[in-house]
């Protein structure tokens, strides 16, 4: 049986290790007026050189500030998973803001660069 204290200790000294060598750097939130949710999805299909597999990611936004983000390598299927993915981020969002009362304007917004995901997400049932 593993010991859990000592993994949890050493998580927990990487943890302070880090903190500790970047102390200088920070993270910026503008106050905005509104608080537009947005996320972007974006692909690249078997784009890396070495093995071929594809590149995915997302990134939400409230108000213009950066608040999640995702990018990993995928073999397959990565074009329509990732907008799920970012719109899975974008309900959780709205259900923390709501947690908070926090009042937000008008739609949420995703966007996706890739013509082929956009096609499924607009009719999934391909034949």
């Amino acid at each position: 049986m593993p010991n859990i204290t000592f993994v949890v200790s050493v998580t927990i000294n990487k943890i302070l290790s880090y903190l500790k060598r970047t102390s200088s750097r920070g993270i910026l939130f503008k106050k905005n007026e509104g608080l537009l949710i947005e996320a972007y999805t974006s692909v690249d299909y078997a784009g890396s050189v070495v093995d071929h597999r594809s590149t995915s990611g997302y990134c939400t936004f409230i108000g213009g500030n950066l608040i999640t983000w995702m990018s990993k390598k995928s073999s397959a299927e990565v074009e329509f998973r990732v907008i799920t993915h970012g719109f899975c981020e974008l309900l959780w969002l709205k259900i923390i803001l709501d947690d908070f009362k926090i009042k937000w304007e008008g739609p949420m917004k995703l966007y996706c660069d890739n013509k082929s995901a956009i096609g499924i997400a607009y009719n999934p049932v391909q034949t």
